[in-house]
């Protein structure tokens, strides 16, 4: 039995990579989540290894192969080395995620996360953007803007995988790099919190007193809402707040300098952002001279 020594294996080994990289950004951390298919073109690969960019820690490695995989730090980068149980000759696809809790929204840029020591690499970038922030103008080099459904097949596991309590993300970008360097840039924005409004009252004349019937409507903006503050003109009681539905809601009251009164409604969920919810009210008055 003749074998080719493991040294010149090594050596005249050659890889090619293709990678789909989702960068998950929030206001509490920043995630990666990736795919990446090493094929094996000439040799054997018994490691591989990926830059993971600073700041990152590696949650997660998956692959039918591994082995071990440790981090270790490098001056511009952290190199992830994956140890595989065997030597592989045809292609292997490694799945990884990494996060990071210090998010800088200001001066965004698209981690660079890439294989190495491979012949050519080609990727697929998106941006995962949570619901409550914007993207601004995006600068983009080295890579082409394509439609969003090119990545839905190839989307890593990992980022279907919902967490109790993550915030909801939606999908703002995808870009396509054919020599797999992405460099992007914007900043990311924060609407201020803001709650829109829409009001409605009827007021009914009756023997002996006045009737006020009304509701809002109310559409949290950038942020859920779990309260809700209105004045009450002097002379006038509120009977009841209540749900759309009928279902009474808890409230307190505080007397004005005015003789008014200032109605404090809370919820015992918050009311979801960019849409709608209805509550109303009832109120009466007796005027002195009714």
């Amino acid at each position: 039995v003749m074998s080719l020594n493991n040294r010149q294996k090594k050596a005249e080994r050659v890889l090619v990579a293709r990678s789909v990289i989702v960068d998950e950004v929030t206001q509490a951390y920043e995630r990666i989540h990736a795919r990446i298919a090493f094929r094996v073109l000439h040799g054997t690969g018994e490691t591989l290894k990926i830059a993971i960019p600073n700041g990152f820690e590696v949650t997660e490695v998956t692959t039918p192969l591994l082995a071990k995989w440790t981090v270790n730090q490098a001056p511009d980068a952290r190199i992830l080395e994956l140890t595989l149980r065997e030597p592989a000759v045809e292609t292997v696809v490694v799945d990884l995620s990494a996060i990071k809790t210090d998010v800088d929204l200001v001066g965004w840029k698209f981690p660079t996360l890439a294989p190495m020591d491979v012949a050519g690499h080609v990727a697929l970038a998106t941006v995962l953007l949570e619901e409550r922030l914007r993207l601004g103008e995006i600068t983009a080099d080295g890579a082409l803007p394509i439609d969003a459904a090119t990545l839905a097949a190839a989307i890593p596991a990992s980022v279907l995988r919902v967490e109790p309590g993550s915030p909801s993300v939606r999908q703002v970008a995808t870009y396509y790099s054919p020599q797999g360097k992405i460099t992007l840039q914007a900043n990311v924005l924060k609407p201020s919190i803001g709650l829109r409004v829409v009001t409605s009252s009827l007021l009914l004349l009756e023997d002996k007193q006045l009737s006020l019937r009304g509701g809002f409507a109310l559409t949290p903006e950038a942020e859920e809402i779990f309260s809700l503050g209105f004045r009450v003109p002097a002379g006038w009681r509120i009977m009841e707040v209540t749900h759309a539905g009928g279902n009474p809601l808890p409230l307190e009251r505080f007397p004005l300098a005015d003789g008014g009164t200032r109605v404090l409604v809370r919820f015992t969920e918050g009311l979801p952002v960019n849409r709608a919810t209805s509550i109303n009210y009832a109120a009466v008055a007796t005027p002195q001279d009714w």
